[in-house]
Order: C-alpha cells, then sequence, then structure tokens
C-alpha cells in the first residue's frame, strides 16, 4: 500500500500562510500531509456447516441450523458463528407463515478498514461482530379475485468491537480501532400482487433506527469559565435512514394490452452527515429528504401473445420489445454527499453534490 495525499489552503491558485498575514520569517506550510507505505499478508481458513430438520411436515414447520468458522493469521483471531433460523405455517393451510432467524456474524477485517485516517495500518484490529434477531410474517390473500402477499418483518441487531469511519464526500474513512459499540433496529412492511390481472406491483414502507458510542467519546464546552467534558453517548450511524417508502405499480393501456406503463415513486428521510475532523460526534447534521419518481413505457412485439401467427423468419425471438423510461421525472436534485470546503481561517463549508437530475434510457431487448 502507498498512499501520499495533502490537503492545502487555496487562493487563486496558491497556498496562503495560516497566520493570514506575511513577514520575512512566514512559512507556507501544507495543511495536512500524509504519506505512508505498508504490506500486509494475511492466510485464512474458513468454512460452514449447515443442515435443516422437518419438525412437522404438515404444517411445514423446517429449522435450519448451522454455523461458519473462520480463522486469519494476520491477528489470530478465530471466529465461530453459529445460527439458526426456522419457519412454520400457522394455519391449515398457506395462508399465514411465520419466521424467525438469529445467529452470530463476525466480519474479519479487510485492508481498508485497517488503514487509519493518518495512513497507519494496524494489523491487530479485531473482527466487527453481531447478533441477529429476526422475526417476520408472510400473508397470503386474495383481494379483486387477484393473488396478494403482505409481509411484516421486525429485526434487532447489537453490534460490538465496530469500527467507526467518517464519510470524506464519497470516500469512506476508517479508524482502524475497534472504538465503538452499536445497535440497528428497524420494522419493515410491504405487500405486493397482482393490482392488474398478471402485473405484479407492490409497496413497502421502512423504518430504520441504527446508533453507535465511540469509546472515549467526548464533548468540550465552557460553562462560566469552566471546562466540561462530557460523554457523548450514542450517535446517529452514517446508514440511519429514518423512513424509507417505495411504490411500483404497472398497468396496460386501455385497449392495447402490449403496451405497458410503470411507475416508481421513492421517498427516503435524509442520512446524517458532518465534516471530516476525526470528531464523530459532530456528525450529527442531516442530508435533505430524497425523493425521485420514475415512469416507463414498453411495447411488446413478439411474445407468447403472437408467436403463432409470425412469419417463418420471425418465429426465431422468443421476445422482441422496446422500452422508454425517464429516470428522476421531476429532474430533483439529491444530494448524495458534500465537499466540505475551508478557508485559512478554519472555517469549514459544506457544498452539496447532487445525483443526477433526469435521465432518458431507451431499450430495445431480443430474445432468440
Amino acid at each position: 500500500d502507498k498512499l501520499y495525499e495533502w490537503r492545502m489552503i487555496d487562493s487563486n491558485g496558491f497556498s496562503q500562510p495560516q497566520s493570514g498575514y506575511f513577514s520575512k520569517d512566514t512559512v507556507v506550510s501544507l495543511y495536512e500531509l500524509i504519506q505512508s507505505r505498508g504490506t500486509v499478508a494475511t492466510r485464512r481458513v474458513q468454512g460452514f456447516f449447515q443442515d435443516s430438520w422437518i419438525l412437522n411436515s404438515r404444517r411445514d414447520a423446517v429449522i435450519t441450523g448451522g454455523f461458519r468458522f473462520n480463522y486469519s493469521s494476520l491477528n489470530g483471531q478465530f471466529l465461530f458463528s453459529p445460527r439458526i433460523q426456522g419457519s412454520l405455517n400457522a394455519g391449515d393451510s398457506t395462508e399465514l407463515v411465520l419466521r424467525f432467524a438469529a445467529g452470530h456474524y463476525a466480519q474479519p477485517p479487510l485492508f481498508r478498514e485497517m488503514r487509519d485516517l493518518f495512513g497507519n495500518l494496524n494489523t491487530k484490529i479485531r473482527a466487527q461482530q453481531s447478533l441477529h434477531f429476526n422475526a417476520a410474517a408472510d400473508r397470503y390473500f386474495s383481494a379483486f379475485g387477484r393473488p396478494f402477499k403482505a409481509t411484516v418483518e421486525a429485526y434487532y441487531k447489537p453490534m460490538w468491537d465496530v469500527v467507526p469511519y467518517e464519510i470524506d464526500n464519497v470516500r469512506i474513512r476508517y479508524y482502524a480501532q475497534n472504538l465503538a459499540k452499536a445497535y440497528a433496529t428497524g420494522l419493515d412492511f410491504r405487500v405486493n400482487g397482482e393490482f392488474v390481472s398478471t402485473l405484479q406491483s407492490w409497496a413497502s414502507i421502512g423504518l430504520l433506527f441504527a446508533g453507535e458510542d465511540l469509546e472515549g467519546d467526548s464533548s468540550v464546552f465552557e460553562n462560566d469559565g469552566v471546562i466540561i467534558k462530557q460523554p457523548v453517548g450514542y450517535i446517529r450511524r452514517p446508514t440511519d435512514q429514518r423512513v424509507t417508502a417505495t411504490i411500483f405499480f404497472q398497468d396496460y393501456l386501455p385497449k392495447y394490452p402490449t403496451f405497458k406503463v410503470n411507475m416508481t415513486i421513492v421517498f427516503g428521510t435524509g442520512f446524517p452527515f458532518g465534516p471530516p475532523d476525526y470528531n464523530r460526534y459532530r456528525d450529527v447534521l442531516k442530508m435533505p429528504l430524497y425523493r425521485r419518481v420514475d415512469i416507463g413505457f414498453g411495447k411488446s412485439f413478439i411474445g407468447d401473445h403472437n408467436r403463432d401467427n409470425l412469419r417463418r423468419g420471425w418465429k426465431r425471438f422468443q421476445n422482441l420489445s422496446a422500452s422508454l423510461e425517464v429516470f428522476n421525472m421531476l429532474g430533483l436534485f439529491n444530494t448524495v454527499s458534500y465537499l466540505w470546503v475551508r478557508d485559512q481561517n478554519a472555517a469549514l463549508y459544506a457544498i452539496p453534490q447532487n445525483l443526477t437530475g433526469r435521465l432518458l434510457n431507451i431499450r430495445l431487448r431480443a430474445e432468440i
């Protein structure tokens, strides 16, 4: 690994003295310079075992259990992860299916997690670990004379030996230390089915709460001339998106069943963010809402509806269709990250980086 990067405070293409004025003793230096080299070699042994047992064939009660193991010579850590999941029909038919899952999960460190904010490699870093608890129910029902399925799922995930990270523009920068404990919990609901005959559509909404607590993390403030230092406690993780909702709907054009139209609506609350200054407790700002509407039109020229009536040369095609899609139809500029600009007085300014606006996509698809 070879790392050479720098950060300087620019004005009109040249560096400025950080003191703000010139003199004969002024030193113009880079604001930050990181230079390092490192080599990592590791050997891993890993494997898994899994089996399933039928407890009650009439109710389709099935238990699946197993474990994974992993050993890395890099840090000498041996990981053993047992897991179990099961499902059963709650009634005499398949209208209601209950599912559960629990287990231990571990993620051996990757190279990017070993390199800290200043380019140093920590080869003694331990795997991030967590417990998963999941409960779900699938409800099958009929409406409008057509089949539907509704799913509700709840989960809770405590984590330890977590490696914190910050997002600098679109780059993830790890602390390379097992400094945090964390959690993620939420609830998902989804319904899908044939709102229009033979066409699948669906709607979903999800709630997610994810937080982490860094070891030794504290904020400092002054009160009546007294410097007070207090623990920060849990703050939002970078993946904490509280609410997400999606609707996907398909339909035929009236009197023209070979023409289809679909629409996708996506809504999400903003992710947390903050300046890349190595202080996680400051990452409590919130991005704007994510909003997007897509629409698509499709025409089937060859398919099951007319293959028998085609001329001989065209019968070699199993499917021939064309589509026009308009992504982000409303032209909303959703923020994906921020570029932080620093002036010579060390003040930071967050400049939003936006995703692509409206985009047209034309596609021709042929299957032989």
